[in-house]
């Protein structure tokens, strides 16, 4: 199968949709802003705000961004929103009171979320968008959950990652849920997380993320010596690269050559850099840090394997499903992979890609020795994981779903 652009509109009623995002566009979201360039081939009015930074428009569409020299406003709209609707403010200052703290950083996404909703609730009345859709459970759904007291205005939302697990998930997750027409997930690990929270299973529906167009396949090298090995992903705790390079010193001592690159920046990149001198490795892993989509693709070309060695971080957090897995696999490069979160609903052992154990080196050491051997399992991987990506990671018919599911519930 291939995927296909379109630029036929949908013959339905026209929609006015306010998509809030926590930020918009951001180099490691490029799955958002495919998204948003396939509604745009849709019936659709997409009117974007950026509750944190951003860029003043993408691909000519233009974005509101909440300018932070705008919470002086709140002199004005809180005691205006307090007098015209005191029962919703009190309520939901009642229940962010009850929550016990554990995070400034979800307290400072509640705090703009709120004060976003107070600042732009009269404006998003008078533009009466249909639906309010908030594309994270933390800063945005907080706007959403506040605009819809406020005006009425239905809005939903989705959860994915960090703010469904981390330190238990966004605060007001429950009543966030509850008061939703519906919340959108990308993968099964994450809608069982959701289900926790949920009274109606029904408004939770799962909605892939996907690609707007293929990468081109990467041809299989004659002589895969040394193995080249590529991994995409933030210096952050739950992505694994401290286990990443303590392994590659491992599989060095098992006598497999490679070349290894590391796509992406984030807090961790001195602390990685030190372990790799440490462990002698200069030379042999580069951190490439943050890299346009483009670049990643060329990448992806260059690559003979994808290592995913993501885990569950002390406070929680964890990806749902890597997107660079999906494009990896989209790509021809296989995959080896821990079974975090959403990786064993892509990654089945032996046909789409290779489960390892992160603490068992030799689970890696051993596919990658056949992998750089073996063109007909390399081939056969390929094959499994491309296999998958057509049922699953096609996002035109994924992004269908999401617009029948606004379709249904825009007034």
């Amino acid at each position: 199968m291939v995927i296909q652009v379109s630029d036929q509109k949908q013959e339905a009623s026209n929609l006015k949709i306010a998509y809030l995002f926590t930020t918009f566009p951001v180099l490691t979201e490029t799955t958002f802003q495919r998204e948003i360039r396939i509604l745009k081939t849709k019936n659709i009015e997409l009117e974007i705000y950026s509750l944190w930074g951003g860029k003043k428009e993408f691909e000519n569409l233009p974005i509101t961004r909440f300018r932070k020299f705008k919470l002086i406003f709140l002199f004005w709209w809180f005691p205006y929103w307090m007098a015209k609707k005191p029962g919703v403010v009190r309520k939901l200052w009642g229940e962010v009171r009850k929550i016990p703290f554990h995070s400034w950083g979800s307290l400072c996404e509640t705090f703009i979320g709120f004060s976003f909703a107070l600042i732009y609730a009269n404006e998003l009345r008078q533009r009466a968008p249909g639906l309010i859709h908030a594309a994270w459970a933390t800063m945005p759904a907080s706007a959403g959950l506040l605009v819809k007291n406020l005006t009425g205005i239905p809005y939903s939302m989705e959860g994915h990652a960090y703010d469904v697990f981390q330190n238990g998930g966004a605060w007001l997750l429950r009543r966030k849920i509850k008061e939703a027409e519906f919340v959108r997930t990308s993968s099964e690990s994450t809608r069982s997380r959701l289900l926790e929270f949920a009274d109606e299973r029904e408004k939770l529906i799962l909605v892939r993320r996907g690609l707007d167009k293929r990468p081109p396949m990467s041809e299989i090298r004659n002589s895969r010596i040394p193995l080249r090995i590529l991994s995409v992903g933030r210096l952050i705790e739950k992505m694994g690269y401290f286990d990443q390079i303590r392994l590659y010193s491992e599989i060095l001592a098992q006598g497999i050559d490679f070349n290894v690159r590391i796509i992406g920046g984030g807090p961790l990149l001195r602390p990685l850099e030190r372990l790799i001198q440490k462990f002698g490795l200069e030379g042999k892993v580069i951190l490439w840090g943050s890299q346009p989509f483009d670049s990643v693709i060329e990448q992806l070309i260059w690559a003979d394997l994808f290592v995913y060695t993501g885990i569950i971080s002390k406070d929680g957090d964890r990806a749902g499903f890597p997107n660079a897995v999906g494009e990896a696999m989209a790509a021809g490069v296989p995959v080896l992979s821990t079974a975090v979160a959403g990786i064993p609903e892509a990654i089945e052992h032996g046909r789409s890609g290779i489960v390892c154990d992160i603490h068992e080196p030799l689970s890696w050491v051993n596919p990658m020795r056949r992998l750089q051997m073996d063109d007909g399992f390399y081939s056969e991987l390929r094959k499994g994981a491309r296999d998958w990506i057509d049922s699953n990671f096609d996002g035109w018919r994924n992004i269908d779903r999401l617009y029948q599911a606004f379709h249904q519930h825009c007034n």
